[in-house]
């Protein structure tokens, strides 16, 4: 399949600090997890990591698409906006 191809639902770990989301995509042939984190303070952060057919992480090589910072209150608007950049910016790196 071509594309961003979304596997699954946000896998979400709200605890008070850090909180962190992860949602398992994949690009073409390539799989990655988008990597949401929000620590003390504003705003969200967000990066994409690339890994094996199975999601097992690979450490040291993650990417960091630009996105627009939103507050913790911001999630959910936030996860749109974070898997938005991630397809522009696929896209780019790897068509």
């Amino acid at each position: 399949m071509k594309g961003l191809q979304i596997i699954g639902n946000w896998d979400d770990d709200l605890i008070w600090c850090p909180s962190q989301c992860y949602l398992k995509v994949k690009f073409n042939k390539n799989c990655y997890i988008i990597y949401l984190r929000w620590r003390w303070n504003d705003p969200w952060e967000m990066s994409l990591i690339p890994t094996d057919e199975t999601f097992k992480i690979q450490y040291g090589n993650w990417l960091y698409p630009k996105y627009n910072p939103h507050k913790m209150d911001e999630l959910e608007e936030f996860k749109r906006h974070c898997i938005k950049q991630v397809r522009t910016y696929l896209k780019i790196i790897k068509e």
